[in-house]
């Protein structure tokens, strides 16, 4: 019995070496719109994978706004989990690309959060899995939860809304990109920005910010200075998920 479960788990490694080393040409990529970071990347955000963000910037719209526009680029339904999404309205992740019928919303406690996200991750059925969390989580709940989203072969994201604990030493994670969302430079309510157009006023939405990778397995940091303007033009996928949980909170 002993020999069958050795056996088994040096199966399941021998599928893990073999899809790490698989030809690049049969990666699949979630692309961000932005030639930048695609290229950088290799094409965009590799599936079947963990990708953490960190916003820094004070409010968690920039970072929201981004991931939207990612997922709305592709098709199929979006679990989005967390203790408290409040930064999630249906309106503005419509305006940037991500149909809110293709939502489901889950608030759970930190508690049961990571066993609620390791299912999560292991469900084929869906195309994206986002867990927005208060604090990093260990190492422990990493690695499982990349082992969970290798098998449902989905995207995960991490959505970390506090600072990275240490700028100068990574903490380790399993994740394949760990990104820094972070102002490029502050500004007053009623600052000028250029992109804004003439006579025009700058809002916290409209701040310029900085995309930061500070992660790449197998490839090079690299930084990004950006405007809200230059996010990607939306492609909104109108097919909604069947059962129709449009930014309906399950508990």
């Amino acid at each position: 019995m002993r020999e069958q479960s050795n056996l088994t788990v040096l199966r399941e490694q021998i599928r893990r070496i073999e899809r790490h080393y698989a030809p690049a040409a049969k990666a699949q990529f979630c692309a961000t719109g932005l030639p930048g970071p695609d290229a950088h990347l290799g094409g965009g955000l590799l599936r079947g994978a963990l990708h953490e963000f960190f916003d820094t910037s004070g409010y968690a719209a920039q970072s929201t706004r981004f991931i939207a526009s990612i997922l709305g680029r592709h098709p199929g339904p979006v679990l989005w989990i967390g203790t408290q999404l409040s930064s999630l309205y249906a309106m503005g992740l419509s305006q940037h690309g991500l149909n809110p019928e293709r939502v489901i919303c889950i608030e759970a406690e930190e508690a049961v959060l990571p066993s609620i996200c390791e299912d999560a991750l292991r469900e084929p059925h869906f195309a994206a899995t986002v867990i927005e969390l208060p604090r990093l989580f260990h190492l422990t709940a990493s690695r499982r939860f990349q082992l969970a989203v290798e098998q449902g072969g989905g995207l995960g994201i991490l959505l970390y809304h506090c600072a990275l604990p240490d700028a100068t030493k990574q903490p380790p994670t399993t994740s394949t990109t760990r990104w820094l969302i972070t102002p490029e430079a502050p500004r007053t309510e009623n600052t000028p920005h250029p992109a804004a157009g003439p006579g025009s006023t700058a809002t916290a939405s409209q701040m310029p910010w900085r995309l930061d990778l500070q992660r790449h397995r197998g490839g090079r940091p690299h930084q990004w200075s950006l405007s809200p303007f230059e996010l990607p033009d939306p492609i909104i996928h109108d097919t909604a998920h069947p059962s129709r949980v449009v930014s309906t909170l399950a508990h």
